[in-house]
């Protein structure tokens, strides 16, 4: 198969909350790649599913109009709207991966963990035994741009992460955050991450909640992190906090609203969700004091594009365009190997029959004599054969063919 049977099909981050919330709760990789490995005439399927998005890449056969309406009821709510929609195929397919992994469909742009949940999926995919030779060439070219494209134009120019989208936001309901107290619940890649940003900013008193805080060593988590506890302990710490950020994968609330009323004392607190589906309770941001921040709130809150933004926009796609027309001529070529192989059984079959013709000649030769011309013969047919594939690949390459005379000549 090649790139006209690629597709891709899903959510982001302009479907709005609830609507993903429906969608994603109770999903996770394996359990949706199995669930696409039982309909037929989708091949090599990948899943990336993040807190923005949830879009899955595949090949498909036969008609793309059933095998979408498929996915659509597998894996989609019923009465999501068709607006909400993500779906291209072909080198439009193609193009949208190279943008998510550039970071230009992020809430952010230029959002740079958005590369490493790219390569998490294609991975995952892998190791489910779903990722074929088109998949692995087409994620691996979206993952060495995006490394690319950030190494050329220099990471600060990146936001690193939601987490650090979030801290920039929370700046802004509270001027600084510099000397305030914080807790985070999860331990998570996203939950590090948000523990990062915040002592980066100067929050010096952190309070982590997880499952095994006896696990957790706190020595080893910077000194910014003043303590572990566990889900128990959580309620009483919120009463000391002025900014908390939850981003967990559970399928249930991290925050409640009743446990959280009997014990809110009134004091400003700045709550932060970073999950799908969400950790805290939207009741809670009725309560007096009480700053609730949602992915939907940093997604209306996002920053405006300065001049400098537009240039980077430019750069991007600049580069997404000409990593797609190398990607059209790396599947094209691809999708030779199956005709390059077919010429090499025609050839070794006709160098067998051309040696049959003329054995009778060489019957007074030993047996391993014989052997040893047949097999020269087979690679004649081998390297006339390689030859033709290598010209054929050139003039998909390059457009034109080159004679070995010219090369040498060149």
């Amino acid at each position: 198969m090649d790139f006209e049977h690629l597709f891709v099909i899903g959510i982001d981050q302009r479907t709005p909350l609830e609507l993903r919330e429906k969608v994603m709760t109770g999903q996770s990789v394996p359990v949706v790649l199995r669930k696409i490995g039982t309909l037929m005439k989708i091949h090599e399927p990948v899943l990336l599913m993040t807190c923005q998005r949830f879009e899955l890449y595949g090949l498909w056969s036969g008609s793309l109009d059933a095998v979408l309406d498929a996915i659509k009821t597998e894996l989609f709510a019923k009465d999501l709207p068709e607006r909400y929609f993500v779906m291209y195929k072909g080198l439009d397919a193609v193009r949208h991966l190279f943008r998510v992994a550039c970071g230009l469909e992020s809430m952010a742009l230029g959002e740079d963990h958005v590369l490493g949940q790219v390569k998490k999926a294609w991975l995952e995919s892998h190791e489910n035994g779903y990722c074929g030779k088109f998949m692995h060439m087409l994620f691996r070219q979206a993952v060495t741009l995006g490394k690319k494209c950030r190494t050329q134009l220099g990471r600060e120019v990146f936001i690193e992460s939601i987490s650090s989208l979030a801290v920039r936001v929370i700046e802004q309901e509270l001027g600084s955050v510099k000397g305030k107290r914080a807790l985070v619940i999860g331990r998570g890649e996203m939950g590090w991450s948000a523990i990062h940003h915040l002592a980066e900013k100067g929050v010096k008193d952190i309070t982590l909640v997880c499952r095994h805080p006896e696990k957790a060593n706190v020595d080893l988590l910077g000194p910014s992190v003043s303590a572990v506890i566990g889900p128990a302990e959580k309620y009483e710490a919120l009463s000391r906090c002025d900014i908390a950020v939850s981003v967990t994968d559970a399928p249930h609330y991290t925050i409640e609203y009743e446990p959280f009323r009997d014990r809110h004392c009134r004091r400003a607190l700045c709550l932060v969700d970073l999950a799908i589906p969400r950790d805290i309770d939207p009741r809670i941001g009725t309560l007096t004091g009480i700053t609730l921040l949602t992915l939907q709130t940093l997604k209306n809150r996002g920053f405006s594009p300065q001049e400098r933004d537009m240039d980077i926009v430019k750069h991007l796609e600049s580069a997404i365009e000409v990593e797609t027309r190398k990607f059209q001529r790396r599947s094209t070529i691809i999708s030779c190997d199956p005709l390059i192989q077919d010429w090499h059984v025609y050839a070794k079959t006709v160098c067998r029959d051309e040696f049959k013709r003329i054995e009778t000649l060489l019957e007074e030769l030993p047996e391993a004599k014989r052997l040893e011309y047949c097999a020269c013969l087979e690679r004649v047919g081998r390297k006339v054969v390689n030859h033709g594939a290598n010209t054929l690949k050139q003039f998909i390459t390059k457009g034109e063919i080159i004679s070995e005379k010219d090369a040498k000549d060149g």
